[in-house]
């Protein structure tokens, strides 16, 4: 730039300006669109958690927002968030391990959004109990 004169250099400064904002926007355009903010993971409902009930009588509708709120904060920081339906809900509690193990999730931690993840998975669908 030290060889521009000042004409040119506050013309490519007033563009610079203008298309900060512009790539901002379409930034945040393509981010609403592909559905991987936090918006695009679900909320729990009640109906969630009766079905929820069926595998883990104790947990309530607060466990697994819980879940959610967990599963935002710490999983995010990394990679971006997929929604639970895209794995089987079994699918999810070794990908909960292998990455609890690897960024020091508490156990309850871990077990909260694992539940949340499962529950979650299978919105339209009962809960399978796990062999034993």
């Amino acid at each position: 730039m030290r060889y521009l004169s000042i004409r040119h250099r506050l013309l490519l400064g007033t563009e610079l300006a203008r298309s900060v904002p512009a790539l901002a926007s379409v930034f945040l355009v393509a981010l609403c669109l592909s559905g991987c903010g936090p918006g695009a993971i679900p909320e729990p409902t009640a109906a969630d958690q009766a079905r929820a009930s069926e595998r883990w009588p104790e947990v309530t509708l607060a466990d697994l927002t819980a879940g959610r709120t967990l599963y935002v904060q710490k999983c995010s920081g990394c990679h971006s968030l997929y929604p639970p339906s895209f794995r089987a809900a079994e699918a999810w509690v070794p990908v909960v391990d292998k990455m609890a193990s690897k960024f020091a999730l508490e156990a309850d931690q871990k077990e909260t959004i694992a539940r949340y993840l499962v529950v979650m998975s299978t919105h339209d669908a009962p809960l399978a109990r796990p062999a034993d």
